[in-house]
């Protein structure tokens, strides 16, 4: 069994022999090939394009056409004078092609159009941001998350190799006469608990690497993927009032929330410039005739031209126009109560985030005490345990004080990392 332990140790070893990744190049890789932020680059294109539509309708059109008709009548008879006259049928043809030049001069929906669709331009803007940040934010958690798991697994690796020390040494005692043989029991039992912890932190790590190579868009079933920090950096502090400061300036959700008011506040002014006329001016030229070369011959003769300028004004719509504005104004000021409220929520996230971060400040300062304080209790342990001074129960205590006050550490160190991260995100500086 012990033989079993030995090689599933090496397997695990042999799994950090791949490329390792920085948190760094973890993001690099993430912001190129994730699924999310492809769509988003995707999504800034189509209003871009967008844009470029709206642009394009202040420009006149030009169209050309080219028709043909074929004319047929039959004998027809009616009085003229008090004398009837037949008229034999006939049959003509008709030849015709021009040129017709549209151009608008004023209309609303036009330039609320073009605003509409600039403001869509900054919208995908900013959601690509908070795309951008949410992945950031998501890589670093599972980024911290893996390296958590894997100390915690030489943590517990370490502790078994202690458990396997001290079996053999309770062994030796027993052989000697020097301990009862409920000691040896107990020593196997703590044995076989530690590599059971082993066994369950293997499957953390592998499922904690999983999520991460998700996150970052790679195949999730990289065996030789390894991740590592070069060098721990504490996390700093910040007051509750200047997170508020940033979140505010920063924040992409309140941000994207302020935007779609201006959206908003655009329909409702499309809305009311549905009251105001239209202007447009069209000109036409056609040349043809009876025959087919009086397109092209004779350029002083066979032609056609028109100058026209429109007016438009809508008088009544059955009160459509009124309850359209009447709905878009509502829609509008319901913004100004989803941004209070997101500010509320901010505040309130915020206010959390903070507090969180600082007990983890403090609670790692007081687990290093205890970290130093269960070394010396278990190195004592095992020293009086040798001169019969302690019960084997003490040692075991002493062995379960140290690993979790060692394991406590590295899950606050971690766990104060995710957190900062939520609070860049909430502050926008990710």
């Amino acid at each position: 069994m012990r033989k079993s332990i030995v090689v599933s140790l090496l397997i695990i070893s042999s799994l950090f022999a791949g490329e390792k990744y920085t948190l760094e190049e973890c993001l690099d890789i993430a912001q190129k090939n994730n699924p999310d932020m492809m769509m988003s680059n995707q999504q800034l294109e189509i209003s871009r394009n967008q844009l470029s539509q709206a642009q394009g309708n202040f420009l006149p059109s030009l169209n050309s056409y080219v028709r043909t008709q074929r004319r047929s009548q039959g004998d027809s008879e009616y009085l003229y004078q008090g004398a009837k006259v037949t008229q034999e049928g006939a049959t003509s043809n008709y030849y015709e092609a021009g040129l017709s030049l549209n151009q608008p001069l004023f209309n609303s929906d036009i330039l609320s159009g073009y605003k509409l669709a600039k403001n869509g331009v900054t919208q995908a803007g900013v959601s690509k941001n908070q795309t951008r940040q949410y992945l950031i934010y998501d890589v670093t958690e599972k980024f911290y998350t893996y390296l958590k798991a894997q100390e915690l697994l030489n943590v517990y690796e370490k502790a078994h190799k202690n458990s396997l020390e001290q079996l053999k040494k309770t062994e030796e005692m027993q052989r000697l006469g020097q301990v009862a043989k409920k000691d040896v029991l107990k020593a196997k039992v703590k044995e076989g608990s530690d590599r059971l912890n082993i066994i369950n932190q293997q499957k953390a790590l592998e499922t904690s690497a999983i999520n991460l190579q998700a996150a970052m868009g790679i195949d999730p079933n990289d065996e030789n993927f390894v991740v590592y920090e070069k060098i721990y950096e504490p996390v700093k502090g910040v007051t509750l009032t200047a997170a508020k400061e940033y979140s505010f300036e920063n924040n992409n959700d309140l941000k994207l929330l302020e935007e779609q008011k201006k959206s908003a506040e655009l329909q409702y002014q499309m809305a009311k410039s549905a009251y105001l006329p239209t202007l447009s001016a069209s000109f036409g030229y056609s040349r043809g005739g009876n025959q087919f070369d009086r397109i092209y011959s004779e350029t002083d003769k066979w032609w056609n031209s028109s100058l026209t300028l429109s007016l438009g004004f809508s008088l009544f719509e059955g009160f459509k126009r009124k309850n359209e504005v009447q709905i878009k104004q509502i829609e509008s000021n319901i913004y100004d109560e989803r941004i209070r409220k997101q500010k509320i929520q901010m505040t309130s996230n915020l206010d959390d985030l903070v507090r969180t971060l600082n007990t983890y400040k403090e609670m790692l300062e007081i687990n290093q005490i205890n970290l130093n304080s269960a070394k010396e209790d278990l190195r004592l342990a095992q020293e009086m345990y040798k001169l019969n001074s302690a019960t084997f129960l003490e040692v075991l205590d002493a062995q379960a004080a140290h690993t979790r006050a060692e394991s406590d550490i590295i899950r606050i160190k971690y766990e104060m990392k995710i957190t900062e991260a939520q609070l860049k995100l909430a502050m926008g500086t990710l």
